[in-house]
């Protein structure tokens, strides 16, 4: 991500994170910290799933991801970037052995 993006997905304003008024942790376990390792799991699995699903974060805010993230442009037929199949087999242009 560039730089102005993680700046605005960060600000303290308005950002995507929540500010630490927003967590609200309720567990019916005898424990009397205020974290308990029942609500510490449950923000280690979060997380988890943020690594794996990033996007989950905007869905969880109530926003629309696509607006942020642009759809790649669709390779052009027959562009600089196309690969001539016809100059070799795959192994040859990459110079490994796909056998």
């Amino acid at each position: 991500m560039s730089p102005e993006l993680l700046e605005i997905l960060c600000a303290p304003e308005g950002g995507l994170f929540p500010a630490p008024e927003e967590w609200r942790f309720s567990c019916s376990c005898p424990d009397w910290a205020d974290l308990c390792k029942h609500a510490a799991a449950v923000l280690y699995a979060f997380g988890v799933m943020l690594d794996k699903q990033p996007e989950l974060l905007f869905t969880l805010r109530g926003m629309d991801s696509s607006v942020l993230i642009p759809k790649a442009p669709e390779p052009v037929p027959g562009g600089e970037d196309a690969l001539d199949v016809d100059a070799g087999s795959l192994s040859d242009i990459f110079g490994i052995s796909l056998d």
